[in-house]
């Protein structure tokens, strides 16, 4: 069993493991900065307002839509199938131990689809809409097992400065990306020209920069030991069984689950302001 409250890694090593965990944020965030917060919720709305009109409605499986909702409704959309895959991500990595491949997996994902928003072009709004689908739910699940790896490179009591660093690098990394493509704004007039650069740039960022943890991060001792053992029970439904285990003893501890729903109160209300 993995023991909490130290690091699976030490020396040179620790610092390696670090150094790569930090990179991976710095690559990813430009999708949270550049794709989410500033360009395509504008670009995606724009597209679909060519195909319908500004008064017209999109029709997706017999809903009408209205083009400047699309983005708001496709978000949403990732949302409720986040409830079902971040869960089963989360086990699969808990029950296999392959974090780096999956964390990596996801990134890669997430960057092609990232890299291809560059093609959304005149009203072709339905690859806009699939590419961002795509982007957001790999992005979000390799955010879940970027979380679960930071319990290995940093003991109990370092967690809080090495989790503060690794938001810092990320939000230093996106805020760059975004000071790039602001520098394009004085070059490039077309603001639909600009956009789509912007995301097929983020794309690009994200998958160059993911290159330092494909080359440096290593799995965790427990974790390579699970590599080859078989695995009992449906890993699929065995995340929701470890949540609900997870809430039943939970009620024993009032104070932090009072914490939890705060958090989640607020963490939403973040997420809710920076993507609309």
């Amino acid at each position: 069993m993995q023991n909490v409250q130290g690091a699976s890694f030490a020396g040179p090593e620790l610092r390696r493991q670090r150094i790569a965990w930090y990179t991976y944020g710095w690559a990813s965030h430009a999708f949270e900065t550049t794709v989410v917060a500033v360009f395509l919720s504008q670009y995606l709305p724009a597209v679909a307002e060519k195909a319908v009109g500004k008064n017209g409605r999109l029709h997706v499986l017999g809903i009408p839509i209205a083009p400047d909702s699309l983005f708001t409704y496709t978000a949403s959309f990732c949302a409720f199938v986040l409830i079902v895959l971040m869960p089963i991500a989360g086990a699969v990595a808990d029950r296999f131990g392959r974090r780096k491949e999956m964390l990596l997996t996801f990134g890669f994902l997430g960057a092609a689809s990232c890299a291809e928003l560059w093609f959304i072009t005149g009203s072709n709004w339905g690859l806009g809409v699939g590419l961002t689908v795509a982007a957001y739910l790999t992005y979000t699940c390799g955010k879940v097992i970027y979380n679960s790896m930071l319990p290995d490179r940093a003991a109990a009591d370092e967690r809080d400065r090495v989790s503060s660093v690794g938001w810092a690098a990320g939000y230093i990394g996106g805020g760059l990306l975004l000071a790039l493509n602001f520098v394009l704004s004085f070059f490039i007039s077309d603001l639909a020209e600009l956009a789509r650069i912007s995301l097929g740039l983020a794309g690009l960022w994200w998958a160059a920069f993911a290159l330092v943890p494909l080359r440096m991060l290593r799995n965790a001792p427990h974790d390579v030991a699970k590599n080859g053992q078989r695995s009992r029970g449906a890993v699929f439904t065995a995340g929701f069984r470890q949540l609900g285990d997870t809430f039943r003893h939970m009620r024993g501890y009032p104070m932090t689950l009072l914490f939890l729903l705060a958090y989640l109160i607020y963490y939403d209300g973040i997420n809710t302001v920076t993507t609309l």
